[in-house]
């Protein structure tokens, strides 16, 4: 099994853990985890991801730098941090890897991995370009019409892609993105899962939630419709595949914090990352004043903070 991963400085723990995860849930399958990154993973960070994997029988990594000035003025970068840089590294998968892979498994860093990834690995993309799992956010109707394609066909959450790098290669897609990106940077908002949404809205395979279980579909109060996937989503709450922590980081301070950050924090302890400090970075006035007011609900002098998500059974 082939796996990509895009990464920066500052997604190097979260990955690693990602990947530590992969391993341990699937010991009985070969594994060459292909990592894209920039200038900014450090010598020691590379050493670390490749100790993290090397433990595991099988399990071997292989590393491709990139310029990050190569992407600078890629869409809807302007004032946003550089982890939104890499993630647009994925569209170049086909100028990146070697060509004698014809499919990988792309992962991003902000998941854990509970189970086998063969159901994924193993799905028949014949004729299609990827394999990606529904988006919450999918019943937004201003999606499609940014994006310019109708509701029917859905909207994806591109933090899980098997990707079908024969069909990327041979239909020239790199030059539709580009295309699309130059065409469109104006209604490109969600970076490039928007651009991947586009472009193959129509030649994709839809895997259940379980595969790529993000953080509304946990929601108490959900914004957004999840009626048509009821079955899909008490699965998904019940024994996720693949958990991913959209918004809610685990090893950032959260007002809510992710159901589930227990099992990431369970990974995590038994990588070289376990005593990893939380980043909090709340302005000094929004820190003291969520103290008080956590000071004040102790007291009963304030209302308790609402259940955002739903109750979650203890998971391994």
């Amino acid at each position: 099994m082939d796996i990509v991963v895009c990464i920066d400085k500052a997604f190097v723990m979260p990955t690693g853990v990602m990947m530590y995860s992969a391993c341990v849930n699937n010991q009985d399958t070969d594994i060459m985890f292909h990592i894209v990154a920039d200038e900014s993973v450090t010598d020691k960070d590379r050493k670390d991801l490749i100790r993290t994997v090397e433990s595991f029988k099988g399990k071997h990594v292989t590393f491709y730098t990139l310029d990050s000035r190569s992407f600078s003025e890629l869409p809807a970068l302007e004032g946003n941090s550089r982890l939104n840089q890499s993630t647009y590294y994925r569209l170049f998968l086909t100028e990146i890897l070697p060509n004698h892979l014809d499919k990988v498994l792309y992962l991003d860093g902000d998941l854990i991995i509970r189970h086998s990834l063969l159901p994924i690995w193993n799905t028949d993309l014949s004729n299609y370009a990827i394999a990606a799992v529904t988006d919450n956010a999918e019943s937004t109707m201003s999606i499609y019409e940014r994006l310019n394609y109708p509701s029917q066909l859905s909207y994806f959450n591109a933090g899980v892609l098997l990707v079908n790098l024969h069909y990327w290669r041979s239909h020239n897609v790199l030059k539709t993105f580009n295309s699309f990106m130059q065409e469109h940077r104006s209604d490109i908002i969600q970076h490039d899962q928007d651009v991947l949404n586009a472009v193959f809205c129509r030649q994709k395979v839809i895997l259940p939630i379980k595969y790529n279980a993000t953080l509304n579909f946990y929601s108490r109060w959900p914004i957004y419709d999840f009626s048509k996937y009821k079955d899909e989503v008490l699965e998904a709450r019940k024994d996720p595949v693949i958990i991913h922590y959209t918004s809610e980081k685990p090893w950032q301070y959260c007002r809510y914090p992710h159901p589930l950050e227990n099992v990431f924090f369970r990974y995590q302890s038994q990588t070289c990352w376990k005593d990893w400090p939380k980043e909090d970075r709340r302005p000094m006035l929004k820190r003291m004043r969520n103290t008080i007011f956590d000071m004040m609900r102790k007291a009963r002098l304030w209302p308790k903070q609402p259940q955002m998500y739903v109750d979650i059974s203890p998971m391994n």
